[in-house]
């Protein structure tokens, strides 16, 4: 849309603050305003769906924590926030680095989950305010400010927002629902894997015995 963000600053309270320069015009502001809501909520289902696949895990604990400290490096201008931020994402890329493929899994899918529900509590708040305060400044609310722009009531906006979170949130458990079977378990989980090697070595061989031919010389 042309705009860019200025500075971000996260808060305790997990409120945060966004100075960006958005070009005139309805669609840029609409675009903005809306992508909190719904940007977390398709990337939090794109996320689930990777859920699925043998690397994805690993790739996105990684790509998730380096996204966070360049955030930090371009656009993070306060204490908490650089001291939060900078500390998950260096934890991200340590668990998709070190972690078993397992546990690595169980934690991306536990992360992407939290972004999907994130949107859907969030966007509750705004069916309840039109304005909130965070960092002390007064801030209209994102359906209010596309109410604004667009016409419609600004619940009509919350109630597309929280549908689309909804939706992302169950295609994205749907789908990173996997077999439970044992062949299954034994791709992902290494400890099965290296269990079922050792008994198999554990068994003896069965043994062959060969009848000795003896030549007499006449």
């Amino acid at each position: 849309m042309g705009g860019q963000i200025i500075w971000l600053r996260i808060y305790p309270n997990g409120s945060g603050l966004a100075y960006t320069s958005t070009p005139a015009g309805k669609l840029p502001r609409v675009a903005v305003a809306s992508a909190g809501y719904t940007g977390t909520a398709i990337i939090g289902g794109i996320l689930l769906m990777f859920r699925r696949t043998q690397r994805g895990p690993r790739i996105g604990l990684f790509i998730l924590g380096l996204l966070l400290l360049i955030s930090c490096a371009c656009f993070v201008r306060n204490a908490f926030g650089l001291a939060s931020l900078i500390s998950m994402g260096l934890v991200l890329i340590l668990i998709g680095c070190k972690l078993s493929s397992f546990w690595a899994g169980e934690i991306y899918a536990l992360v992407a989950s939290t972004c999907c529900l994130n949107a859907i509590t969030s966007i509750e708040v705004l069916f309840g305010t039109t304005s909130q305060t965070i960092g002390g400044v007064i801030q209209e609310s994102d359906a209010v400010t596309v109410a604004k722009q667009l016409m419609l009531p600004y619940w009509i906006w919350a109630t597309i927002w929280l549908c689309l979170a909804l939706f992302m949130t169950v295609l994205g458990l749907m789908l990173v629902v996997t077999d439970t079977s044992p062949i299954s378990n034994s791709h992902r989980d290494p400890l099965f894997k290296s269990s079922k090697t050792e008994n198999f070595n554990d068994e003896e061989e069965p043994s062959i015995e060969i009848p000795s031919i003896e030549f007499n010389e006449s």
